[in-house]
């Protein structure tokens, strides 16, 4: 298969799975080991394609995003989105910034993601 079919077929599975409640990071990383797309330039894509789908989402959310920035000094409603998303987001970056080294050893590995996905989707199922 080519690199190019191969980034294709990723991109295909990024847009398809960004917008579910599932991990599209975690379906890209089994699914460059599983087509072979490995190597430093797999990892470049990999950012650019989630950098996509980033500005996807910010894009759908501009107008929100645009009315609480411009409204942080005038509007009580926006105050509270931006202190709830700072609320939300320090939890993530103390753990990310404590357990960086232990969770690349031991969860970024093929078999951990692809259980991790397979038993997630079976609790979406059932509940």
């Amino acid at each position: 298969m080519s690199e190019y079919l191969k980034a294709a077929f990723l991109g295909i599975v990024e847009g398809l799975t960004e917008f579910l409640p599932v991990s599209s990071t975690a379906h890209l990383l089994v699914l460059t080991d599983v087509i072979d797309f490995n190597g430093p330039a797999n990892h470049t894509f990999e950012i650019f394609i989630q950098l996509g789908a980033i500005l996807a989402i910010v894009f759908l959310y501009r107008e929100k995003l645009w009315l609480s920035v411009t409204g942080l000094t005038t509007k009580s409603e926006a105050r509270h989105f931006c202190f709830i998303l700072c609320l939300g987001t320090i939890p993530a970056l103390c753990a990310g910034a404590i357990g960086h080294s232990f969770i690349k050893e031991n969860f970024y590995n093929k078999n951990v993601i692809a259980t991790a996905l397979i038993f997630g989707g079976i609790i979406m199922l059932v509940l």
